[in-house]
């Protein structure tokens, strides 16, 4: 397993901007369609321990996306987001907010 950090790099390009780049060692298509289409996302989204409940992924420049997550003790935490630039399989711009954890 590679080093996450190796593969990472975080830059901060204003005081409400965060940018995250990340390698990966696979085909852009395949990394494009695990960030974008449901039944991958489910798969895989999620801290260790946590799942996806609900993903609604409406992929164009203005669509919206959603997720909600379950953790291990039942919390449960909303992150939307609208999509700022769709470039299969390139690029991927979105924002991002993320509502505070709801206890289980």
């Amino acid at each position: 397993m590679r080093d996450v950090a190796a593969t990472l790099t975080v830059a901060t390009p204003g005081d409400r901007d965060i940018v995250l780049t990340r390698v990966f060692d696979a085909p852009r298509h395949l990394m494009f369609a695990a960030f974008t289409r449901p039944d991958l996302l489910t798969r895989w989204y999620g801290a260790r321990g946590w799942h996806l409940t609900g993903c609604e992924v409406d992929l164009r420049v203005g669509g919206r996306w959603r997720f909600v997550s379950r953790g291990p003790d039942g919390a449960e935490m909303t992150q939307r987001g609208v999509y700022l630039e769709v470039s299969p399989p390139e690029r991927l711009i979105s924002t991002a907010l993320r509502r505070p954890v709801v206890s289980g």
